[in-house]
């Protein structure tokens, strides 16, 4: 099966489907008595057509293809296979040209010749199988879309309230039952580990009123493939779909549904009803907010921000007390999100300085440095960074695994306690010192979590997030909670 979903709001379409649809499409068939030159003249003619079509020179693969009409009319090829063709290939130069009654008429010409002739797959889409499909039944006017051969009012796909996956030779997916009118829909599968030998994995889909299944490639990541079905498949009541594993040939080698019995789509004009994220769920809302709270722990040097006398080394200190975590961003692929996320830390238990017993330890100090109380105070309690970051989800249904990497600018806090033998903090100077050791502000590091997509836009998410921070040096790492919605 080769299979593509070239669409005229889309051109150009790439040479390589063009030339492989003049070479295996146009036919060399011959009857006895017929000119065998003549033939290849006129297919020769077809494949410039198809070249000058990928140029968008549309002016120019009509006037090919009329002189290989006018060559098949001289040289007594009216009934013949190669006449037909190229009639199918007028009627698609016609119709990306903004002139689809005239395509139409020229796929009627080449099905009085070769009844059972179709599209060429490599030049197949939406519109142009919709056109076709008016020529063969007398269908509804080239592009519209919202009619056509559904099933009977109130009658419900064959697989309608489906979650649990479907498992058909090495591939495994979890059939989607719903959709939203003009909406894209989301396909995922997962190709068994076991079954090797295939280049690719193809979604075919066929829109309502269609006869012909139109395919794209599968995004891969492992064993997971993901693939849209395109909004302009999706205006009528229902789409048809089946996935299938191809050899680099385009030969078949495993699938699960197929065009005799594909999956079924019912689309409304308020979507999936019910149920929370299962797998293959249409194309969400792209918009995300999310809010987290949490802590974290990271390992620091440097000096103390009340006291640089107090330094450390190198050691693990806690981010005290906690933080909460904003994030918005935007899906630009369902797999995809890139967004902003804020920390806004809050830091605790650190003790003020007191200067009247530090001078036991200090006596160069200026006592008069915090006021007339000769007590330093502990400074802000907030310290705040931002990242920019992106997240790429490893799953589609309920439970989505996902990575992250982000890169940020700010202040992360670590909270330590310096011990020495003569107390020298807290109001009375009796206390042991506990200070913060300031990292940034250049933060950079990867991060990852698990997503619970409790509904189709409401989710619960935990999640690990590791930076190294610049110059002043830190590897630091939160653990954070929360909740996100999709808008």
């Amino acid at each position: 099966m080769s299979l593509s979903a070239l669409s005229m709001r889309r051109i150009p379409v790439t040479l390589g489907m063009l030339l492989v649809g003049a070479l295996s499409m146009v036919p060399k068939v011959r009857a006895e008595g017929e000119d065998p030159a003549a033939i290849e003249k006129v297919t020769t003619l077809n494949k410039k057509a198809l070249a000058a079509y990928n140029s968008l020179d549309f002016e120019d693969a009509r006037k090919l293809l009329k002189q290989a009409l006018d060559l098949c009319a001289s040289s007594g090829l009216d009934k013949h296979p190669i006449k037909a063709r190229t009639h199918i290939h007028m009627g698609v130069v016609l119709i990306a040209n903004k002139q689809p009654e005239l395509g139409v008429k020229q796929f009627r010409k080449a099905i009085e010749i070769q009844p059972d002739i179709q599209v060429t797959k490599s030049l197949a889409n939406p519109e142009i199988l919709q056109a076709f499909q008016q020529a063969t039944e007398g269908g509804p006017e080239a592009g519209d879309t919202g009619g056509g051969t559904e099933m009977p009012e109130g009658t419900p796909p064959s697989n309608a309230g489906a979650s649990s996956a479907e498992v058909a030779g090495d591939i495994t997916l979890v059939p989607v039952s719903r959709g939203r009118k003009g909406k894209p829909v989301v396909i995922s599968v997962t190709v068994s580990p076991d079954f090797t030998g295939y280049a690719k994995v193809v979604l075919a889909y066929r829109a309502a009123g269609l006869r012909e299944f139109v395919g794209v490639d599968m995004r891969r990541s492992g064993n997971k493939f993901i693939a849209e079905i395109p909004a302009e498949a999706t205006q009528g009541r229902v789409v048809h779909y089946y996935v299938e594993a191809e050899s680099a040939d385009e030969s078949p080698l495993s699938a699960n549904g197929s065009e005799q019995k594909p999956y079924a789509i019912y689309l409304s004009a308020d979507g999936p009803s019910g149920g929370g994220g299962g797998e293959g769920d249409e194309v969400k809302s792209r918009v995300y907010v999310g809010l987290a709270g949490g802590s974290g722990m990271g390992y620091v040097t440097g000096h103390g921000d009340l006291n640089p006398d107090n330094k450390v080394n190198g050691g693990f200190a806690p981010s005290s007390a906690a933080q909460i975590v904003p994030e918005v961003g935007y899906f630009l692929m369902p797999e995809f999100r890139l967004s902003l996320q804020g920390r806004f830390q809050y830091v605790t238990g650190r003790t003020p300085v007191n200067l009247n017993t530090l001078t036991n330890v200090k006596p160069n100090v200026d006592i008069n440095s915090c006021g007339s109380d000769h007590i330093c105070s502990v400074g802000s309690n907030i310290a705040v960074s931002v990242f920019a970051r992106g997240t790429w989800f490893l799953g589609s249904g309920m439970f989505q695994p996902y990575l992250s990497f982000a890169l940020g600018a700010g202040v992360i806090r670590h909270v330590l306690s310096f011990k020495s033998p003569t107390p020298t903090c807290g109001l009375k100077g009796t206390e042991t010192c506990v200070d913060s050791i300031v990292a940034g502000p250049i933060f950079a590091g990867p991060g990852g979590g698990l997503f619970v997509a409790l509904t189709p836009v409401f989710g619960l998410f935990a999640e690990a997030n590791s930076v190294l921070g610049f110059p002043k040096f830190t590897f630091h790492v939160d653990v954070n909670a929360g909740v996100a919605a999709r808008f």
